[in-house]
């Protein structure tokens, strides 16, 4: 039974349709076949009465009557009308509804699951959701644009991964140079504010502003 899923999973969506439709076909020809000597029999049966009861035709003559229609007023003629008309719209209810039902099997069988999968797949990534995974078990047109969806949805979580992986390393490199500088700036700050301070009121020697500066290089560099 598996192999035999595995084989139908395999065949093109062109030849699965065909398939379907042909196999549909093929009943509706059958049936439009049985309906059409039913009715056919059912008419033959109300010819053989009626000629037989107005011209009394023996049995071995009625087989090649060739007449085909009955007057008005007699007793079997809307029944033998009823069988004509089935027996004239056969094709129509056969062939109608089995082409329909071969589409909406063929739709169920190979397009609603994978459409149902996509759909649902593309909601998620939408709304950023990426831990999940698209299976699919067919091996046709359909199943191979779910693997390359899977594929897709793979390296997207990966790439997404790997640039939350670079915005952890940069805030964490952000976080290193902040404190590495934050010592060298807060000494910078206050030799300036006090060089600043001290021109403003005369207060160091040329000795003392000179030291500060050489300090204040140091942490420069």
């Amino acid at each position: 039974m598996g192999k035999v899923k595995y084989f139908i999973g395999k065949i093109p969506l062109r030849v699965s349709f065909i398939l379907y439709v042909a196999s549909f076909v093929i009943i509706a020809f059958l049936g439009t076949r049985a309906t059409f000597e039913w009715a056919n029999d059912k008419m033959w049966y109300i010819l053989h009465d009626y000629w037989s009861d107005v011209q009394h035709y023996p049995d071995d003559d009625i087989g090649v009557i060739t007449v085909t229609l009955i007057p008005e007023n007699h007793p079997h003629s809307s029944e033998y009308q009823k069988y004509r008309i089935i027996r004239d719209t056969a094709p129509l209810f056969w062939y109608t509804p089995c082409i329909i039902l071969s589409a909406l099997l063929f739709y169920r069988q190979k397009l609603k699951k994978p459409l149902y999968t996509l759909n649902k797949a593309m909601t998620k990534i939408a709304a950023g959701e990426l831990d999940f995974s698209i299976s699919n078990n067919s091996n046709d047109e359909m199943g191979r644009l779910c693997n390359s969806f899977e594929k897709m949805r793979a390296s997207l979580d990966e790439s997404v991964r790997e640039m939350l992986h670079m915005a952890d390393e940069r805030k964490r490199l952000n976080d290193a140079y902040t404190h590495d500088l934050r010592t060298p700036i807060t000494v910078l700050k206050g030799y300036a504010d006090m060089i600043l301070q001290s021109g403003v009121e005369l207060q160091m020697s040329h000795d003392e502003v000179l030291s500060a500066i050489k300090t204040m290089s140091a942490h420069i560099s």
